[in-house]
């Protein structure tokens, strides 16, 4: 998030931090990358209301080429 939060500064934007609620963590584990059920469904219901508004959504791709992504834009 540290990477989206700078692009998004440097592109004048908004990101999904501040209406990410408080109470939804990222993941069950960050070591292990195991994602929280509840912070996906978040994620891409986010990402559908700022489609269905017709706003520009930018890919920063993933972190040091990790073979990760938010399957919410597959």
């Amino acid at each position: 998030m540290d990477r989206v939060a700078s692009a998004s500064k440097d592109l004048k934007n908004s990101n999904i931090d501040k209406d990410w609620p408080k109470d939804v963590k990222a993941y069950y584990s960050k070591r292990w990358r195991i994602v929280n059920a509840d912070a996906m469904d978040f994620n891409a219901q986010w990402l559908n209301t700022k489609m269905e508004r017709n706003y520009y959504l930018y890919d920063i791709g993933t972190p040091n080429g990790a073979p990760i992504s938010s399957v919410s834009l597959r």
